[in-house]
């Protein structure tokens, strides 16, 4: 039991960082060898600095619970694992997922954090709700690294961000922008 706790964070319930670190380990090793693709998403809370500083931390740990929540329920296969990466961030391993079907996870996880509609008073965005911004990686084969991976997904996450935020993009820089719900 002591080392199934070491393996959650405590306050999503969700897989902590440690595990996942050993299961993208594995994932990438499996990839490597067969050749079959592994894929990563990177999601961050859009501007979580200004909730916190704007609600509080204990609201600051809500709104972590409250996107834990809604990403765990994200239809995903069984292999797939989500975890609490660090802060405000999330991580989605996708083994054998091509970046296609990355892409619609991504999609999907910021359709549904979107479509939640949590308050955010302190967002830039026009609509004050809370959103996330997502980075897409794939790797496979005798390349496949876990290195390599983290920077592609971190990268993605990056120009998602700075095309906006509340969107998903590819290390290739394709950057989709879901159409918003509260737009008419």
């Amino acid at each position: 039991i002591l080392q199934d706790l070491a393996l959650v964070d405590g306050l999503t319930g969700l897989g902590n960082r440690r595990q996942f670190d050993i299961y993208l380990e594995q994932c990438v090793a499996r990839s490597s060898r067969t050749g079959v693709p592994v894929s990563l998403i990177l999601c961050d809370i859009d501007f979580f600095k200004a909730y916190n500083d704007t609600l509080g931390h204990v609201a600051g740990d809500q709104c972590l619970a409250a996107v834990g929540e809604i990403l765990r329920y994200l239809p995903l296969r069984n292999t797939d694992r989500v975890s609490r990466y660090g802060g405000e961030e999330f991580a989605i391993i996708l083994p054998g997922a091509s970046e296609y079907a990355a892409e619609q996870v991504a999609l999907r996880a910021v359709m549904a954090v979107r479509n939640a509609a949590l308050p955010h008073p302190a967002t830039k965005l026009e609509k004050k709700f809370l959103t996330i911004s997502a980075g897409v990686g794939t790797v496979s084969g005798e390349s496949a690294s876990v290195d390599k991976l983290k920077n592609m997904a971190d990268e993605a996450l990056y120009q998602a961000k700075r095309a906006g935020r509340d969107c998903i993009a590819t290390i290739n820089g394709r950057c989709d922008l879901p159409a918003s719900p509260q737009e008419g």
